[in-house]
């Protein structure tokens, strides 16, 4: 309930202190609303727009204080001389005292001091003490009191599901992030912005420095033919199987095309977390989005796991930056140095259509005069015949003019004869893609032999 004795002893002081004058004057039904309403009042400033989260009883102690003080001008005729000096002005020295005190200390919740002193004084104010009345209205008054302290005891449990379908409302609104460096934008609950930094190598956002959940998106692209689902992800997660981790059940997912999956892991101190992670995965690139919060036997609180899954609904994802840059920078000037760029980017997400045209547009230009355009002309040429050879649904039997135009253009390019020599063999030309092969040994003998090309050329067309 509190970080040590030297935040305990001082905060049960000063309840114990005021706590008791507060008694005094009002009456024990009383004294239960002003403890109430301080603790609701303060709670409920914390939750609004503190950074962080709080533990201890000074929102108490701050609302006693401000019953002293509202006490002292309410009532100050019909206190006893003997007692006024420890209500209103008395106690402005004291809390003065204990206000400055705390604007000295970093990690305290002035929020919820604040809190804490206006429902005290809004409760003094308001409250109609029991011990003012006769018989049978002061037996009356403290039901009403006692029922009173019940409602503001029960606040939480009104405003929390209204938390957890609109969590901005209740943690300072939201925010919106842009993050064109991954294509993505989300809106994220205020609360959440206090902390921007890295979880397992995922940009993340957390409430603070010692915080060990929080909320993280980022974008990757992964090896071809590799995913990062099912045991890759736990492993992901478990920092290669260090902590003991299991699969669960996963939510819905955000939408067509992304896949979602949960896991509980137990860190080496006995915690328990539960991680969920949504995927949008375009050919390499993979869009990852998700939270890690604190769980238990039970699993998490709902309304906290309510609050962290928010964002998720509110992602847009957009082109990749890189392909962005890429489509754009081609759109301007169509190169031969944006083309292999744009087309690169094109692969990663398996946009086939998409790259077929623009190894058509490019390979279909005249040979620049500049070398090193050159020398990129004649790779996109190649490329687009290893395209065929790859994607057999856009390879044509007219592309056999253009493959002899490649063999033709470059007969020293090893690169260039391989994939020409292979497609005409492929495509039952034998006889050209041997006498190409011919040609091409006694031009350059040791790079003919050194490319395989006889080896997989004697598979697609035995010798004759």
């Amino acid at each position: 309930m509190h970080a040590g004795p030297g935040h305990f002893l001082p905060n049960l002081a000063v309840i114990a202190y005021a706590g008791y004058r507060v008694e005094r004057a009002l009456g024990a039904t009383a004294f239960l609303v002003v403890s109430a309403a301080s603790v609701a009042c303060g709670g409920l400033l914390v939750a609004l727009f503190s950074a962080f989260s709080v533990m201890g009883s000074s929102i108490l102690g701050y609302g006693f204080l401000g019953a002293l003080l509202a006490i002292g001008f309410r009532f100050g005729e019909t206190i006893p001389a003997r007692h006024r000096r420890f209500y209103g002005y008395g106690n402005l020295l004291l809390f003065a005292m204990l206000f400055v005190s705390g604007l000295r200390m970093e990690q305290a919740s002035h929020l919820g001091h604040m809190g804490g002193l206006i429902g005290g004084i809004l409760a003094t104010v308001l409250i109609k003490p029991a011990i003012c009345f006769r018989q049978p209205e002061r037996n009356r008054r403290r039901r009403f009191n006692l029922t009173l302290t019940i409602l503001l005891s029960l606040l939480p449990l009104f405003w929390m599901p209204i938390v957890e379908r609109l969590p901005g409302v209740a943690l300072g609104g939201v925010e919106r992030v842009e993050r064109e460096d991954m294509g993505v934008s989300f809106e994220l609950p205020s609360r959440l912005m206090a902390l921007q930094g890295h979880l397992r190598g995922l940009p993340a956002w957390a409430l603070n420095a010692q915080s060990e959940e929080g909320v993280f998106c980022g974008l990757e692209t992964l090896p071809k033919g590799e995913v990062l689902q099912g045991e890759p992800l736990a492993s992901f997660w478990s920092q290669g199987g260090n902590f003991p981790i299991r699969e669960e059940a996963p939510p819905d997912s955000l939408g067509p095309g992304w896949t979602a999956q949960a896991f509980e892991l137990e860190d080496d101190s006995g915690n328990q977390y539960r991680i969920v992670e949504h995927q949008l995965q375009r050919g390499r690139w993979v869009v990852r989005a998700g939270y890690r919060i604190q769980s238990g036997p039970s699993g998490p609180s709902r309304f906290r796991e309510a609050f962290f899954a928010s964002f998720l609904d509110t992602l847009e994802v957009s082109e990749p930056p890189d392909l962005r840059t890429a489509s754009q920078a081609w759109l301007l000037k169509k190169d031969t140095a944006n083309a292999l760029a744009y087309a690169e980017q094109l692969r990663r997400i398996e946009d086939i259509e998409g790259l077929d045209e623009v190894l058509r547009v490019a390979a279909e230009k005249q040979a620049p005069r500049q070398r090193k355009a050159l020398g990129r002309w004649k790779r996109i040429r190649r490329q687009r015949i290893a395209f065929w050879g790859e994607y057999l649904e856009f390879n044509r039997p007219e592309h056999l003019s253009f493959v002899m135009d490649v063999l033709r253009s470059s007969p020293r390019d090893t690169a260039s004869q391989r994939e020409g020599i292979l497609w005409l063999g492929s495509n039952g030309h034998c006889d050209d893609a041997h006498l190409a092969y011919d040609e091409f040994v006694a031009l350059r003998e040791t790079a003919a032999r050194a490319s395989g090309i006889s080896d997989a050329l004697g598979t697609i067309c035995p010798t004759p």
